[in-house]
């Protein structure tokens, strides 16, 4: 983990920056909030993959949009069976309700929406050992099951997201 980001956890108390054990895409990523007995279950956790750039923009944007729908999971990319939805090609104040949030780009999940139960789908699916299609899927299952909405949000500001950062050296 490079060293600014641990800088800037220390410097910015809401932020807390959690290493995971098991890395199969930046979904599960979620599962490491579960596991950290500090943390309040309030508010929101927002994930983000360690090897692509977030768009500067992203938590503001991401954090506006938990205040206009905070029951909600919010992303900029998702997928559904007729295709890609990406944040860009929204208008502005337009959302689409895709099946699977792409969660490479950043997910904000409320707390409010999340339960043992993604726990306990995780451990039936790893007990099995076989392999799965990503944790994006998985997680989007969950949601499904429980009646909880995944929305693409707009983005106001497209441009550079999604690119790869191979370099985390220095911050973006």
């Amino acid at each position: 983990m490079p060293e600014w980001l641990r800088r800037l956890e220390h410097e910015e108390p809401c932020l807390r920056v959690r290493d995971i054990d098991a890395d199969l895409g930046p979904a599960t990523k979620l599962l490491g909030p579960f596991n950290d007995a500090e943390l309040a279950r309030e508010g929101a956790v927002i994930t983000v993959d360690d090897d692509v750039r977030l768009e500067p923009h992203a938590l503001e944007e991401l954090l506006a949009g938990h205040a206009r729908f905070p029951g909600e999971i919010l992303g900029f990319m998702g997928a559904s069976a007729t295709g890609f939805i990406h944040a860009e090609h929204l208008g502005p104040g337009e959302t689409a309700t895709p099946d699977v949030l792409g969660g490479y780009r950043g997910v904000l999940y409320p707390w409010a929406c999340l339960d043992e139960s993604l726990l306990e789908d995780w451990r039936a699916l790893t007990a099995r050992g076989r392999p799965f299609l990503d944790d994006d899927h998985l997680i989007a299952w969950n949601l499904a099951r429980r009646g909880i909405t995944r929305r693409v949000i707009p983005t106001a500001h497209p441009g550079a997201g999604g690119a790869l950062n191979l370099r985390m050296a220095q911050p973006p």
